[in-house]
């Protein structure tokens, strides 16, 4: 019996090592990395990066998301502007790009085509206001 107690607590370990290690947040090289290999992935960051932003906006990081359908990257910003005021923003944008300007549960959605912009403002750390882009893998 305490073979038993001793074999489970030690595969409960692993178990536990290896969600730490695989939820570990990736550097910044190894972001762009992944951008450089991925061509949805680079499209999803050039889309990103084309995008105009406010002046007040002050980049701070990226971030990896998507699934094996939907290739995601986000850019994390600071900034002093209210939410109202880049919303308009963006929503101006998009009407005069062609975007469909849409608000969601707890984000607003720019989309056309294939491709969609999802803006967060209740970010808690790492900058206070985010833009993901996604497109199809």
């Amino acid at each position: 019996m305490k073979y038993l107690y001793r074999k489970s607590f030690l595969h409960v370990f692993a178990i536990m090592i290896f969600l730490s290690l695989s939820c570990a947040e990736r550097t910044q090289e190894e972001i762009e990395n992944s951008i450089r290999l991925g061509k949805s992935l680079g499209s999803a960051n050039k889309l990103c990066e084309d995008l105009p932003k406010p002046s007040d906006f002050w980049f701070v990081k990226k971030i990896l998301g998507g699934n094996s359908i939907v290739a995601s990257i986000g850019f994390r910003f600071n900034r002093n502007s209210p939410t109202e005021r880049i919303i308009n923003f963006y929503e101006k944008w998009s009407e005069g790009e062609g975007w469909i300007f849409k608000t969601d549960t707890d984000s607003w959605v720019m989309s056309k085509g294939n491709q969609s912009i999802r803006l967060y403002s209740n970010i808690t750390y790492d900058g206070n206001f985010e833009i993901t882009c996604q497109e199809p893998r």
